[in-house]
């Protein structure tokens, strides 16, 4: 592995349509042929294939990382939009991406 790894953030798969045509399988063998020790999979507007592709890439050697691109229209009238790329930091992060609530500890009162 080299010093500094390149670990590439924005990788769209299969599950955006019209944009990329790679497969989860060929992606883990991909980044593992690569040696990054992590991906971004920033796939446009869903999370349709976070698990099978965590599950690849964790059982190929590397770190997945979860993230989605969003598009964000900012004038419907104008056909005006603009992309923003959003990665989870932890469970928390990516339980907000999925749209569920972030699990909360049991207050005392409870």
């Amino acid at each position: 592995m080299t010093d500094s790894p390149f670990i590439h953030l924005a990788v769209r798969s299969s599950y955006s349509l019209l944009e990329s045509m790679i497969t989860t399988k060929a992606l883990a063998a991909w980044a593992a042929e690569q040696e990054m020790p992590a991906v971004a999979v920033t796939d446009r507007n869903n999370m349709f294939g976070a698990l099978e592709r965590s599950e690849a890439l964790a059982s190929a050697g590397v770190q997945p990382i979860m993230a989605c691109l969003f598009d964000i229209v900012e004038d419907s009238y104008r056909g005006e939009t603009s992309e923003v790329r959003v990665f989870a930091q932890d469970d928390q992060g990516y339980r907000t991406l999925r749209g569920r609530p972030p699990r909360t500890a049991p207050s005392a009162a409870d």
